[in-house]
């Protein structure tokens, strides 16, 4: 198929079974795409796919299980987004996918065995919201808001839950109503501010706040419906830890999806 039908941004209603179907469920469906719009970034030099393809590399990493893997894809990802900034300087794609990818490695090796790599990719993500704030649904305040309630405060590292509550108030106007991992966020400082009230009518209610324009918003919806229901499941059995526990480390079960989308049969090459 043309490399244009991987467009995450084409609208939710075109063939979103067939997308869920050729890049979630196939157990290289990710790393195909990825590959896929990354090689046609280096042949063309066109800045859509170098926006698009570590959108691909983040499901790719999210579908990984093993941590030896997990490095590996987000040392990748890293990789292309040294590539963008070397091509682009001018993008602010570079520095938010560079800090996304640091973030991820830190993720896969322990937060308390990343406290060294922090300030990078804080750095980076400042970067993106000192230049162009709001970008791709608040994404960079996004970063910054997940790193300060995940790493521990001064002089450990530089947590600091309220910082981190500022943050996730930057990217309400671009994100809330249709980015769902704002929610995810939201939820987990709302648990770690000890907002109970509010913590629990935000699980109540975020999903029907949600209007999806394009593929893009619809699968970010579909991952953090998983997601929330990790987090909720792990508020519930204690299993919860700030530093240790992390939705976006519980293997995300294809089967989820599939049972939402029984009837395509796609393939993916």
């Amino acid at each position: 198929m043309p490399v244009d039908w991987y467009d995450p941004y084409t609208p939710v209603a075109e063939n979103i079974d067939t997308v869920y179907r050729t890049v979630l469920l196939p157990p290289d469906g990710p790393k195909h795409a990825a590959e896929r719009v990354w090689t046609e970034y280096t042949t063309t030099g066109i800045l859509k796919y170098a926006e698009w393809a570590p959108q691909f590399m983040y499901l790719w990493w999210r579908l990984e299980t093993e941590t030896s893997e997990r490095i590996r894809v987000a040392r990748i990802g890293q990789k292309m987004a040294a590539e963008i900034q070397r091509r682009t300087p001018e993008s602010v794609l570079g520095p938010l996918y560079g800090a996304m990818f640091i973030g991820f490695e830190a993720l896969s090796r322990g937060v308390l065995n990343s406290l060294q790599i922090v300030p990078r990719m804080m750095e980076q993500a400042k970067e993106v919201v000192e230049r162009q704030p709001g970008f791709l649904y608040g994404l960079a305040e996004l970063m910054l808001a997940r790193v300060l309630f995940k790493a521990p405060p001064f002089p450990m590292s530089r947590g600091d839950l309220t910082k981190s509550m500022a943050y996730i108030e930057l990217a309400r106007p671009y994100a809330e109503g249709k980015f769902a991992p704002w929610y995810l966020f939201l939820a987990e400082a709302l648990h770690l501010t000890e907002q109970a009230s509010e913590l629990e009518r935000l699980l109540d209610t975020w999903e029907s706040a949600i209007k999806p324009t394009d593929k893009f918003t619809m699968m970010n919806l579909e991952i953090t419906r998983i997601d929330m229901a990790n987090l909720k499941a792990a508020l519930a059995d204690g299993s919860y830890d700030r530093y240790l526990w992390d939705a976006y480390l519980v293997p995300m079960d294809r089967r989820i999806i599939e049972q939402r989308y029984p009837v395509v049969r796609a393939k993916y090459r």
